[in-house]
Order: C-alpha cells, then structure tokens, then sequence
C-alpha cells in the first residue's frame, strides 16, 4: 500500500471531525433523560457499528471469535469493562462542563495516560498480569519500561510534551474557574443545561485514567488480531474483531449505570414514550451520535496506513483535531456567552497550550521513530548434534535514506510461543544489545535445554545509533535433533 500523507491527514481530519462531533446529535434529542439517550447512541457505537463493520471486512468472523481461547476473551472484555467506566464518565463531563471545556480537560488527561500507559504497561506487562500476576515481575516491568523511557531523547521529550499537556489542562480549568464566577447561573443553564465546574473536573480526570484501558483491551486481544489476519483479514482491518470484544464490555458497563440511572430518575419510559417528544427522531438522533462517534476509529485506522514514514505523527493530528472540531463547535454553541473577554483568551491559550503539546509528543514519536535499514532473511541453521543451533540474517538497504548505512549491534529474542515473541517476552533466550557488525552463525545461547520448538526475532542498529524494525518472527528448534543435518557452509 503506497503512502499518501496527504490523504492520511485528510483521513484523520475526519476522524478528529467525527469524534469532535459526535455530541452534536444528542442536543436534538427532546425530553429524554440523559441516561436514555446515551445508552441508545452506545448501542450503535459500542455494538451495531463494530458488529457491521467486522462482518463486512473480516473474513469468517464468527470462526475467529469461536476459535478464540476463552482466557483472551476474557481478559479483551474486561479491559473493555473498564475503558467503559473512561467512556461513561467522559460523557458526563460534556454533560457537567459542556464541549469545549469538556473537550479540553477530558481529552488532556485522555492523552497524558494515554501516552504513558501503553509506554509503562507495555504487552510483556499484559502478558504477566493475564498470567501469574507476580508483583515483583510487574514492578521490575515496569522499572524498566520508565528507564528505558528517560534513558532516550525520544523518551525525555514525550514526558516534556505531558508536562507541558498538563499546564495546558491547568490553563483551561483556569479559565473554567473564571467562567463559574462571571456567569449567572442561568446563562450557563441557557447554553450547558446541567453545568458544574467541580463535578466536571473531577469526571474528566477520572474519564482520563480509566480511558487508557482501552491500550490493555487491544493488547489483551492480539491474539484474536492474530487469529484475524489468519482468516485472510486485510492488516488494515486486524483489530475490528477485538473491537467488539472491547466495546461490549464498554456497553456493559455503561448500559448497566444508565439502567440504575432510569430506575432512579423514572425515566425508563423513555424509550417508549418520548414524555411527548418525537421518539422516531430521539432514536434517530442519538443512533446518528453513536455511529458519529465509532467513524473516528475507522477514520484513524485508515489514516495511520497512508501517513508511509510519518505515521509518528498520526495520534498527534488526530488528538490536534478533535480539540479543534470541538472547539469551534463550542464557540458556534455559544457556550462560553457571559465570560470575559479575559477568560475567553484564557480558555483560547489553554486550547493552543493542549495542541502544542500534541506536537511536542509527536516529535518525541520522531525521534524515536524506526531506523530505514530493515532486517531480511532471518533464518534458523540447525547444526549437527552436539552443537548450537545458530541465527544468520541479512540488511535490507533499498529504501535510498539508507544508503550508506551498516549494521553496529544487534538484539535477537526467542520465544517458547508466538504470543510471548510478540509481546517482547523472551522466555528462552534474551541477548540484549550486542555490539557487534555479524550477521552470521550467531549461535543460540539460550542455556542447556531439551530440544524445543522456538519462535525468534531480531532487531539491528544504524550506525546512527537508531533501532530497526523487529523482523518477522522464524519458527526453529533451541537444539539439534535427530534429522538435524550438516551445517550450512
């Protein structure tokens, strides 16, 4: 698939519009409770949607699903379970704070646990929670995640860009504070029907911690990602079958609150009924508002395949123009009317504050995007008895910024099973960062163990001290068998 960043950011311009919008339809929603109206827009976002999408582009979806262990379902569901808490709360922010407010506080702690939860808790940690759950190992995991995230330059400047996304989110409570003195409470009920400054800080920064589960349901689910491309899935479309896993449990969540919700307010009439209003165009509407609001992950998908070489920045521009959609949508709603003039420029530098951190966590993401030389070639030479299989690869330098380049260390992983590769956790042999320029019979030093089945992996350094890609995992033996046959000359 050629890249065309062009189309990539118009892609995720959609996506942004999409996910700054997807609000908008539930203001045409009349005399329902909130409750009601989002549990309906959820259905469509968080079950119809992913369900349609899948089937149209997941070969043998119901295979997939059905051949998939129980234990990753479980675990993909859970985590679903609690990114839907994120989901819930994050709607009661735009309900307590209004869009732009709204927008700006959830979406800044969205992307701060965003970004350092998938960098700290990374697949090998999913990996040992959804296993032995051994604390030391997870606290040794995570040790070294964070010192491998302050030891780089990449690493230092994603933790400026949260810094600095954690000013821009004090600078927009600033002004929310400035906005719950100026106004009269019947301006703020005029255009934010329920607003309340406190409660709707206090929901948006729980709306962002729980959020950033969602990095552990897509983690959990790799293996029916896995099992996707196996039914001949485009890679493109891998994780819409972990998507339903994901969101059911986001639909679980939220359709048992908004249950309780409608016991408590009375209001489970509403869905039969209308209290008076149309209930054609309340269904309508916040079926519009779910479909709206699952279109930013199809956009974004598509989008990070198009951006070649810049795909770093594909969050960046995504966070970027979902604050800004929301933004201007804000402003047309009138929602910050009886403010300032002060306290709009506060809220404005807030807003411009949370864009530039965006950009900062981007070029993070730039230096620390992969090196151009790739490995090609990896493959296992199982030697005669009584000697180590060994590893030999080779580089491929066809795309032209590699010219000149050359191999200066390498790090090589084996596995007992692909998933464990996959997530990082070399259970057999690990050999860390070797300086060295061979490429050839690197003998497995994985210590004395029977023969075995083992999947490995490799990664080079440039000589500009960037790592490469990890290569495509090889299936081999860790020792020689009994059909072993000479070695390779």
């Amino acid at each position: 698939m050629a890249p065309n960043p062009f189309l990539g950011v118009v892609l995720h311009a959609i996506g942004g519009f999409a996910a700054g919008s997807f609000y908008i339809p539930f203001k045409m929603v009349r005399k329902w409770s909130w409750e009601s109206y989002w549990i309906v827009g959820g259905l469509f976002s968080w079950i119809i949607a992913p369900w349609v999408v899948a089937l149209i582009a997941c070969p043998n979806l119901l295979s997939v699903l059905g051949s998939t262990a129980r234990s990753d379902l479980f675990w993909c569901y859970l985590f679903g379970v609690l990114w839907g808490i994120g989901g819930l709360t994050f709607g009661l922010s735009m309900r307590y704070l209004g869009m732009s407010l709204g927008y700006a506080i959830s979406l800044g702690f969205c992307a701060v646990f965003g970004t350092i939860v998938p960098a700290l808790c990374n697949a090998k940690f999913i990996r040992e929670l959804m296993g032995k759950a051994d604390l030391s190992n997870l606290a040794q995991i995570l040790s070294q995640n964070f010192s491998g995230i302050i030891q780089s330059a990449a690493g230092t400047t994603v933790l400026a860009g949260i810094g600095v996304c954690l000013f821009g989110i004090a600078v927009c409570a600033r002004a929310g504070m400035r906005k719950e003195r100026e106004v009269q409470a019947d301006q703020k009920k005029a255009t934010i029907r329920e607003f309340s400054f406190v409660k709707g800080v206090w929901v948006a920064v729980f709306a962002g911690i729980m959020s950033s589960c969602m990095a552990f349901a897509f983690a959990a689910g790799k293996p029916i990602a896995a099992l996707a491309v196996a039914n001949k899935a485009p890679d493109l479309f891998k994780n819409f079958p972990v998507l339903i896993v994901a969101l059911a449990g986001g639909f679980t969540t939220n359709f048992v609150w908004c249950m309780i919700l409608n016991l408590k307010n009375k209001s489970a009439g509403d869905y039969v009924t209308g209290r008076g209003a149309s209930l054609l165009v309340n269904y309508v509407f916040a079926a519009l508002a779910g479909i709206t609001w699952y279109f930013q992950f199809f956009f974004y998908s598509m989008g990070t395949t198009k951006m070649g070489r810049f795909d770093f920045s594909s969050w960046t521009i995504h966070m970027a123009f979902i604050i800004v959609f929301s933004n201007l949508w804000g402003i047309y709603f009138r929602e910050w009317k009886g403010s300032s003039k002060r306290t709009h420029w506060i809220v404005l530098g807030g807003i411009l504050v949370l864009v530039a951190s965006t950009l900062v966590v981007g070029l993070g993401n730039y230096l620390g995007r992969p090196s151009v030389v790739k490995v090609a070639g990896l493959k296992w030479e199982q030697p005669p008895a009584a000697l180590k299989p060994a590893l030999s690869w080779a580089l491929d330098l066809s795309d032209p910024a590699a010219h000149g380049q050359e191999q200066t260390a390498y790090q090589i992983l084996v596995a007992s099973s692909p998933d464990a590769l996959e997530a990082d956790d070399a259970d057999l042999w690990d050999s860390g960062e070797v300086k060295s320029k061979r490429m050839l019979g690197i003998p497995y030093e994985g210590g004395t163990v029977e023969p075995r089945t083992c999947w490995a992996k490799l990664r080079v350094w440039d000589k500009d001290g960037r790592a490469s890609a990890w290569s495509e995992p090889v299936k081999g033996m860790t020792g020689p068998t009994p059909s072993s046959g000479p070695a390779p000359k």
